[in-house]
């Protein structure tokens, strides 16, 4: 994202990346900082979980269940179950899916531990008649916006129903909800400038309907499909809550407190959430209206108010049973979290060896070029592994969020094709592919570059995620350009500095231009392309 909006007033999750900047300065590595991360902060979350839990009365056994039960199926319980159906079809050495969707860096992997320390805090505060706490609250829920803007809407949302909450209900804890909104707000406006001149950019509006982002006041079918079931959802666990409130009049005060606050805010939240999703009713202008606000806001903290109504109700049983059967279900809940990572990190391995054609192109790049030269290639893994693992630009813009037309994406698309020499009748299945045709393997002379980079909001592109495919007057327009491409024209118009053509493609010739090979492989060969003097 960062490298594809170096020249866009994006808005961007600056602090994350900031932060992982500076720990990969400060070891010499990016990996090292990486893993690094990985390891700290699903930790830190974990640990404030855990502080959470014991708040509210429970055993350390009983409390580490609950957070695990969180980490796991608040986020990845789809990857969770993905990861164990390989290993019982095809074995250890098989498939894979994505790791505990908990540890993605940055999100929510650095920003929910943030959101939830904000409500933990402001819960406090709500405890103790706290305005320091309050104050320091909001200044939190405002770094939210520029960790991941997710969270920081579900936050201004929650503390501002529970000022409404506070109008109605509890007047004397009115100061402290506005409190905590305002610091969030006068924090906010940084971002919300931000936002206002990134509307003003051309390539932010591109990006921005390339993801699926609503421009409208009216509720897209999925969203209103998303927020009725949501809405159920969280319905009923504040009605189990507010049943079940009634049953801690036998725990002590503090526990009982604690609770009743924590449960306030989780419960803000999760509505904040909903709020979040349908922010477009108000705005006309939403961010992945079907997306993230569930998995990120509304069903961690409708878990997480469950398990406090659940671990309330063990500290009113048996304390000696409840642990026993919590610490099984801690160590069995652990051993199965961490078999997916390994049958992940087993069988994802080879996905993430560089081969030795590949590392020597990588080499040369970063020996003999300078940061601004671009590469053209039609290879979709090298397209989006040139800017990681060398200094250099490529010509085919890297992913769904870049800031280009979708016009742009299939003009560097066809300009990086002909100049290796993809006969238009391979060009033709690239951009309509029989419904039954294997999907490319990396190496393949053509690949279905266009189509995936269109992402699935484009009109040129047919709905179909699974099988990405151009509409039949997409495709016929794409095609009569590149029959009439002027090589020339193009290269003026997208500078070109180096080609790397695969085995079996050749460089086109090109009049006015010179083009030299620097370096063989196994795979393909670079090429260096000059104009003429």
């Amino acid at each position: 994202d960062a490298y594809e909006h170096r020249n866009e007033p994006v808005p961007y999750s600056i602090l994350p990346m900031e932060l992982e900047t500076g720990l990969a300065e400060l070891l010499h590595s990016v990996a090292a900082a990486q893993i690094l991360i990985h390891f700290l902060f699903p930790a830190l979350t974990a640990w404030l979980l855990l502080r959470l839990f014991q708040g509210v009365g429970a055993s350390p056994w009983l409390a580490g269940t609950g957070a695990l039960f969180v980490l796991i199926f608040s986020y990845s319980l789809l990857t969770f179950f993905l990861g164990w159906d390989s290993l019982f079809r095809f074995g250890l050495h098989s498939h894979f899916s994505e790791t505990l969707q908990a540890s993605r860096n940055p999100h929510p992997n650095m920003s929910f531990p943030l959101f939830l320390g904000v409500l933990m805090l402001q819960s406090s505060a709500w405890m103790r008649d706290s305005k320091w706490r309050a104050a320091a609250a909001g200044a939190l829920g405002g770094a939210l916006f520029y960790t991941y803007v997710y969270y920081a809407i579900g936050w201004s949302a929650a503390i501002a129903l529970l000022a409404v909450y506070c109008i109605f209900r509890v007047p004397r804890r009115l100061k402290l909800a506005l409190l905590s909104l305002s610091v969030t707000v006068l924090l906010s406006i940084p971002f919300l400038l931000w936002t206002r001149e990134a509307k003003k950019s051309g390539g932010y509006q591109h990006r921005s309907a390339r993801l699926g982002m609503t421009y409208s006041h009216l509720p897209s079918s999925t969203g209103l499909q998303y927020t009725a079931w949501y809405l159920l959802l969280v319905v009923v666990v504040i009605a189990a809550w507010l049943r079940w409130r009634s049953r801690l009049s036998g725990l002590p005060e503090e526990i009982r407190r604690r609770a009743e606050a924590m449960a306030l805010l989780l419960s803000c939240a999760a509505v904040g959430g909903l709020a979040g999703m349908n922010m477009q009713l108000v705005t006309g202008f939403n961010v992945q209206a079907e997306k993230h606000f569930t998995h990120m806001i509304v069903q961690p903290a409708v878990m997480i108010l469950a398990l406090i109504m659940l671990l309330t109700f063990f500290r009113r049983s048996a304390a000696r049973e409840s642990s026993r059967a919590a610490m099984m279900l801690f160590i069995a809940l652990w051993v199965a979290g961490a078999g997916v990572q390994v049958i992940a990190g087993v069988n994802s391995a080879e996905v993430h060896r560089i081969p030795p054609a590949e590392a020597a192109l990588f080499r040369w790049l970063k020996s003999n070029t300078s940061p601004d030269d671009v590469v053209a290639t039609t290879s979709v893994p090298l397209s989006t592994e040139l800017p990681v693992f060398t200094h250099n630009y490529t010509l085919v813009v890297n992913g769904t969020r870049t800031s280009g037309t979708d016009d742009e994406v299939l003009d560097r698309f066809l300009l990086a094709n002909a100049l290796a020499g993809t006969p238009s009748s391979t060009l033709v299945e690239v951009l309509t592919p029989p419904p039954s045709s294997a999907i490319h393997q990396p190496g393949d002379p053509a690949v279905r570059y266009p189509v995936s980079f269109l992402f699935e909001h484009s009109p040129y592109r047919v709905d179909n995620l699974l099988q990405p495919s151009l509409t039949p007057a997409a495709a016929s327009a794409v095609l009569s350009r590149y029959q009439h491409l002027d090589l020339n024209r193009q290269l003026h118009r997208f500078r070109v500095n180096y080609v790397y053509t695969l085995a079996g493609q050749h460089l086109a010739e090109v009049a006015g231009w010179q083009a030299q090979k620097v370096l063989q492989t196994t795979e393909g060969a670079l090429w260096r392309l000059t104009p003429n003097a």
